[in-house]
């Protein structure tokens, strides 16, 4: 997807610029992929929170690919929007994006209301997944970027996660069927 910049809207608010693509909100929806740590459960300044990392893998998912150029287009834009704005000049930008000599990992925050089922559309208890990987699509929106004392980034909020296969390590090289 390419991103026309001039359709990108951004509001100051404490904290956090609120984004908003063409008076909307931007939601980026995924095809299936590999999440492949689990949920994760963070305990932040007592705080309980949850996220967890997509793995693009683009042998297997050519969208996986289209994915992760479109996230390092909007961290991209917004450093380069915002690299003199007060708010963040001297903090340290957080990617969203992890590389490693594996593939490269998306990570993405749970809201209270995420909804998680399967596809069937049977609810899913989130407790399920904690730590077990699994096969994901995710919808996603691009709420705004945060900032806090020393560091700033993009926030991304999870909607929706639909499963597909709930993985079993030992068969861990056959379960890969992406269309």
């Amino acid at each position: 997807m390419l991103l026309d910049k001039n359709l990108i809207s951004y509001q100051k608010c404490d904290n956090f610029i609120k984004v908003k693509y063409d008076d909307t909100f931007l939601i980026i929806e995924t095809p299936f992929l590999r999440i492949p740590f689990g949920i994760k459960y963070l305990n932040f300044n007592n705080k309980k929170s949850y996220n967890f990392q997509i793995s693009i893998n683009e042998e297997y998912n050519i969208k996986s690919k289209k994915l992760l150029d479109f996230i390092f287009e909007l961290e991209n834009y917004a450093k380069d929007k915002f690299k003199d704005e007060s708010l963040i000049k001297d903090k340290t930008f957080v990617s969203r994006i992890y590389s490693s000599k594996h593939s490269p990992l998306i990570t993405l925050d749970i809201k209270d209301n995420t909804l998680f089922k399967d596809k069937n559309n049977k609810d899913l208890l989130l407790k399920d997944y904690i730590n077990k990987s699994f096969i994901g699509s995710i919808s996603f929106t691009y709420t705004g970027i945060y900032y806090g004392k020393k560091n700033w980034g993009l926030s991304f909020k999870v909607n929706s996660i639909v499963i597909d296969i709930k993985e079993d390590k030992k068969e861990y090289f056959t379960i890969f069927n992406f269309k």
